[in-house]
């Protein structure tokens, strides 16, 4: 049976678009059946599916594919779009990990990216700085292709995350560290990554324990960031 969405409904999916009423409701949406099931399978709370045809999800509602059109918020609207609630860190687990942290990197597909690569090499925990782009935005949920939710990401004051943790080695991933294949890997460890064109912030550099680098052999003055993560994530994170 198909469904009509109120004006109401429109207006609040709508506004997941927003990072203030993500927070407020604690919530956020996803777009594309393979995203969705992949977010189920994490383990979040799904609140509600919409489709515009069956798809035997949970929870699911079936509406008017121009009604879909109103709340996608892809250029070419998906045939299914869910919402989530935003999982709840309660403790973290750094002994022992390899946790990324993420200084003011703002493109939401460059977050989404990392996000994926940290799933896809088992890092254990997110720390993103107050500058980040969110995690939970349409954009960057879309780019995680689904691993929103397999691991904790926090966001939170870097600086005070290192201190606190100083006896955790640090790697910022620098134009001027050391050749990252020359250093030994560490078992417990954060990776430092920065945003796009200006690296990690001076003040976060000065406190990290050691400065890698990426060795390369052409030209070009430096790596897309989430490439680079991924390239760093290899090194520490497999055969450790």
């Amino acid at each position: 049976m198909v469904s009509n969405l109120t004006k109401a409904q429109i207006k609040h999916i709508q506004a997941f678009a927003i990072k203030k009423y993500r927070d407020e409701q604690h919530c956020f949406v996803a777009e594309g059946l393979k995203n969705i099931t992949d977010i189920i399978k994490n383990g979040l709370e799904l609140v509600q599916v919409y489709v515009t045809e069956p798809l035997l999800l949970p929870k699911e509602i079936i509406i008017q594919v121009f009604e879909m059109e109103k709340i996608s918020m892809l250029h070419n609207a998906s045939n299914c779009i869910a919402i989530f609630k935003k999982p709840i860190v309660s403790q973290l687990n750094l002994i022992n990990k390899i946790s990324l942290i993420i200084d003011g990197v703002q493109d939401p597909g460059n977050l989404g990216t990392i996000i994926r690569t940290a799933h896809w090499f088992g890092i254990s925990n997110i720390f993103c700085s107050m500058d980040s782009a969110d995690a939970y935005a349409p954009k960057v949920v879309q780019a995680t292709m689904g691993s929103i939710g397999a691991m904790p990401i926090i966001r939170c004051n870097l600086e005070e995350l290192i201190v606190a943790n100083k006896n955790i080695p640090s790697y910022a991933a620098t134009l001027d560290g050391q050749y990252m294949y020359r250093i030994p890997k560490a078992k417990e460890a954060f990776i430092v990554v920065g945003k796009e064109g200006e690296g990690i912030s001076k003040s976060i550099q000065d406190i990290c324990t050691n400065k890698i680098k990426i060795e390369g052999i052409g030209s070009a003055e430096s790596l897309n960031v989430a490439v680079a993560t991924g390239i760093i994530c290899h090194y520490f994170c497999i055969n450790n």
